[in-house]
């Protein structure tokens, strides 16, 4: 973020972040992520999204969980090894303890960056509860805040820490701490087949699976989940949106296809959506179209993987192009 003017809006700056941050390990059905937060950082991601789970043993702090399951040491070693502060062995990740300095170190050694976070809470979670804790959290960190919203520019929060809390409702969901709205586009489900039983006429009984085609199918497949992150990508685009924080996911899974599956096929097909968007017109006659201003923030699975790495630097010459910026991209712009 060093080459991008301090007036940028952050709202207007185009991101990925990291879903499920630290959903890895092979241990994990559902791994989302393949490295640990060192490893997402040097890659360039910039946000990052925690499930936050409250625990009887403290009233200051919060445990990282997925699916209201603790995310504990001993299930995530290998991935972890490259944090600088991590709990002992069979011990939760703590979001204060442990979470927090690692961000915040970052942001300490790189002083023009800035991290977005999204948390929210365990479903076991009291919100009551969760918004105290959170609270304490917040003012006991001088690199932490939550007070921001789509006039912010980046020259006023640079170094520092800025959580969201984001809160369904209708659909849409809201920036609490300002009341800002933030629409969060493209459900995260997606399906590659469904699969349904061929019932006995005489017993009612299932006889065996039937695999439904879902290419012919409008709903479900990978070609739909496409589509979503496309209307996602546009609608960031349109001025009737100008004044939200935009999130797309690009990230999904279901009960037939894994998080893996998903990002593989889907993070190609979007980088391909962005370039195709960001070419200007050689024609010798013809005005080169304007420079879409962004394309907003993008969640996505297995940021470190080849895949992964290529968006964020197309999000990162976004950025640049959008603030006037040639320079193309390379690992030392990551940080």
């Amino acid at each position: 973020m060093s080459m991008l003017d301090n007036k940028t809006l952050l709202k207007d700056i185009t991101l990925v972040g990291s879903e499920g941050s630290l959903t890895t390990g092979s241990s994990n059905s559902l791994q989302r992520q393949d490295e640990g937060l060192e490893k997402q950082l040097e890659a360039g991601v910039r946000m990052f999204d925690f499930e936050l789970k409250y625990s009887d043993k403290t009233n200051d702090d919060l445990i990282v969980s997925d699916h209201d399951i603790p995310i504990l040491f001993k299930q995530y070693a290998p991935a972890y090894a490259q944090l600088m502060i991590f709990p002992k062995y069979g011990e939760p990740f703590y979001f204060y303890k442990h979470i927090l300095p690692v961000l915040e170190s970052f942001v300490a050694k790189h002083q023009t960056e800035v991290l977005f976070l999204y948390v929210h809470k365990s479903c076991s979670t009291n919100a009551q509860k969760f918004d105290e804790i959170m609270k304490k959290i917040i003012r006991r960190r001088v690199r932490t805040h939550n007070v921001f919203g789509p006039g912010t520019t980046l020259g006023t929060v640079r170094n520092q820490v800025l959580i969201m809390q984001l809160y369904d409702k209708n659909g849409n969901t809201y920036l609490k701490h300002s009341n800002e709205r933030v629409w969060r586009s493209v459900y995260q489900s997606v399906s590659r087949q469904i699969v349904k039983w061929e019932i006995n006429l005489f017993t009612g009984n299932p006889i065996r699976p039937i695999k439904t085609d879902w290419n012919k199918k409008n709903f479900g497949d990978f070609d739909w989940k496409m589509y979503r992150i496309k209307e996602g990508i546009n609608t960031a685009r349109n001025d009737f949106f100008k004044n939200l924080f935009f999130i797309t996911y690009t990230s999904g899974w279901s009960s037939t296809t894994s998080p893996k599956e998903v990002a593989d096929n889907i993070l190609p097909k979007t980088i391909q959506y962005i370039e195709q968007h960001m070419l200007t017109s050689t024609a010798t006659n013809a005005a080169p179209p304007p420079i879409p201003k962004r394309f907003g923030f993008l969640f996505a699975n297995f940021v470190t993987s080849k895949n992964g790495k290529s968006l964020i630097d197309l999000c990162i010459k976004q950025s640049l192009l959008a603030n006037g910026k040639t320079k193309k991209p390379d690992s030392s712009i990551r940080n």
